[in-house]
């Protein structure tokens, strides 16, 4: 099996499973109990929660906030008493789970949220989030990282960011994600969302220190790895990019290289239906993605691509290819697939 959806989610490292089962094992117990064991796992968390906070901001010292998905984490958030009826600093670019938080809070005259993307799981863009933050006035400024954590510098203080997210399934964790939040009301909200609001569930422990494991790989092996993705996204460009394919057209690039994150290459295959390829593909064993993960099973076309100027015919035949890990003889197989696949379309 050659597997290049790593966008949507990746591989468990070996050793964080390995460690994810001793966790589990040992911090089972509730950890809001009144005994030892309780005591102990409420240690083991915040010492991950520094652990956390330093490898995503530079700083230990940052409110930590744990669940069960990103997705939660963004519901969570956006429950703030402040966000309210408020105005949102957003765009078309964004993951559905947050836009879809985002509609339920509404619109009105202040702008106390911007919410952006550091990379766009779709396309891979990068966005300059310090740019961003030069307009950003008294708003607090949430940062969707969950496609850059572990694979690109997190830029906390020169765009000012109060929140930044880490999925453990993005970077080889078995599940689990993580906040770090620098805003004082927003952190004094969520440190009574999940006790008194009940708006979350616990969050398991094992997950949480299997997470904190991961991350700490990541981060330390990120520019090694962001070298490698790099190499293999090049390969494909080169054999790709500009290809003419057996309907006459030619495949493009969506960002320019650039652009965009070394671990996403994203590609427009007009006359094509990704869904279709992403299926053929399959059947050689070879797993990539038609856009987000979230709407693969939608019937329309990307959003992401139509609000990049697409038409809607292109909006359809966008396919990504994302890096973890993976081989150079890896892509050749996918190359000599893909070749074939379009044949037989």
């Amino acid at each position: 099996m050659i597997y290049l959806d790593n966008a949507a989610s990746a591989p468990v490292d070996p050793e964080v499973l390995t460690a994810y089962r001793s966790y589990a094992e040992r911090y089972f117990a509730n950890q809001e109990a009144l005994h030892s064991l309780a005591y102990e796992i409420r240690g083991k968390l915040q010492d991950a929660a520094a652990e956390v906070s330093q490898l995503l901001t530079g700083e230990a010292g940052h409110y930590v906030y744990w669940s069960s998905s990103a997705t939660a984490l963004f519901n969570v958030v956006c429950h703030y008493p402040g966000f309210d009826r408020a105005r949102i600093v957003t765009s078309e670019l964004e993951h559905p789970a947050l836009t879809a938080t985002l509609k339920r809070i509404g619109a009105g005259g202040r702008t106390p949220l911007i919410a952006l993307r550091h990379v766009q799981s779709e396309t891979g863009q990068v966005n300059d989030l310090t740019a961003a933050a030069n307009t950003r006035g008294d708003a607090v400024f949430l940062a969707d990282t969950v496609q850059s954590v572990g694979k690109l510098e997190i830029p906390w203080k020169q765009a000012k960011l109060d929140l930044v997210f880490c999925s453990g399934h993005k970077i080889g964790a078995p599940g689990g994600a993580a906040l770090v939040c620098r805003n004082s009301a927003v952190r004094d909200f969520l440190s009574t969302a999940r006790s008194s609001d009940y708006l979350d569930g616990r969050p398991e422990p094992a997950l949480c220190l299997a997470l904190t494991d991961a991350l700490k790989k990541a981060c330390r092996d990120r520019d090694e790895h962001a070298g490698q993705a790099a190499q293999l996204k090049t390969k494909v460009i080169e054999a790709l990019a500009g290809w003419m394919l057996p309907n006459g057209r030619k495949i493009r690039l969506t960002v320019p290289p650039e652009q965009s994150s070394p671990f996403i290459v994203h590609l427009v295959v007009s006359g094509y239906q990704s869904a279709v390829l992403v299926r053929m593909l399959s059947r050689h064993g070879i797993h990539v993605g038609a856009g987000s993960a979230c709407q693969a099973e939608s019937n329309r076309p990307s959003p992401a691509l139509l609000a990049l100027g697409f038409s809607r015919e292109d909006a359809y035949a966008g396919l990504r290819l994302s890096f973890w890990h993976n081989t150079e003889g890896q892509v050749n197989e996918f190359l000599r697939a893909f070749r074939e696949v379009v044949k037989e379309y």
